[in-house]
């Protein structure tokens, strides 16, 4: 326990040293490129295995100073695979990040669909849930279609509800 306590107190540190979740201020190149290591500091005790911090002290952490890659990766790490499909469609919603947020949103699916087939018909209501989601989507309709079908994740009514809720499909 006591060691645990200290890895979460380190990766408190480096959180707070690399500015994660303060508001705007201007910096030099020199204090974000500081910043920036701490960041990566942070993200290496994260991702080692063998560091016994407290993964739901590190989920508090991470979630109070804003330190998303951190967020994301204990969320993949304690299965929690709803929440990183949840979050990267929200991020969908800020036409800055709407690119990258869309194809995070397939490559979970491709990653953590397979074992976890509750997945499939979120992002169903996700794909399908405006004009500009669909059009960045279109052939991926089609794949989470036939995972649906075959693998019969949903009845064929619940996905005709779902394809006519709205006028996109």
């Amino acid at each position: 326990k006591d060691q645990e306590a200290v890895w979460n107190t380190l990766l408190e540190l480096y959180l707070t040293l690399s500015g994660v979740g303060e508001a705007g201020s201007s910096e030099t190149k020199k204090e974000g490129q500081g910043k920036d290591f701490m960041k990566a500091k942070a993200m290496r005790l994260l991702q080692d295995d063998k560091i016994p911090y407290d993964p739901t002290h590190a989920l508090i952490l991470c979630s109070t100073r804003k330190f998303t890659p951190g967020l994301v990766l204990l969320w993949e790490r304690l299965g929690m695979y709803e929440d990183v499909l949840r979050f990267w469609i929200s991020k969908d919603q800020d036409p800055t990040t709407a690119t990258e947020a869309s194809g995070e949103v397939m490559r979970c699916l491709e990653k953590y669909g397979p074992k976890n087939r509750y997945l499939y018909p979120l992002v169903l209501r996700y794909l399908t849930s405006s004009a500009e989601v669909m059009g960045r989507h279109r052939e991926d309709l089609g794949v989470v279609l036939d995972v649906i079908e075959r693998e019969r994740i949903m009845q064929p009514l619940a996905v005709v509800q779902v394809l006519s809720r709205n006028g996109v499909t």
